[in-house]
């Protein structure tokens, strides 16, 4: 559990940093002309998944909104859980 947190730790600036870049996207779905951003978010949020390791992610397009559908193999005997999130 300390190693998490001194790795939270140093490297808090960079977590805040990706946090606040995804928020400054004007991906509200209510605007039509946000289409665009709500892509770009969306692929945001995929790539900062990826970076974590050993996940599979595709990018689902919908008529309102995308969706990041996440696919994680914890165990390779059994379904791997995945979830699926609209980007609003």
């Amino acid at each position: 559990m300390q190693a998490w947190k001194e790795y939270q730790q140093e490297h808090k600036d960079r977590f805040l940093n990706e946090l606040l870049d995804l928020l400054r996207i004007p991906s509200v779905s209510a605007r039509g002309e946000h289409k665009e951003d709500m892509i770009r978010c969306a692929e945001a949020v995929e790539k900062s998944l990826k970076k974590q390791g050993d996940v599979n992610t595709a990018i689902w397009p919908t008529p309102v909104i995308p969706a990041v559908l996440v696919r994680k193999i914890i165990y390779p005997q059994k379904i791997p859980p995945f979830m699926l999130g609209p980007i609003d």
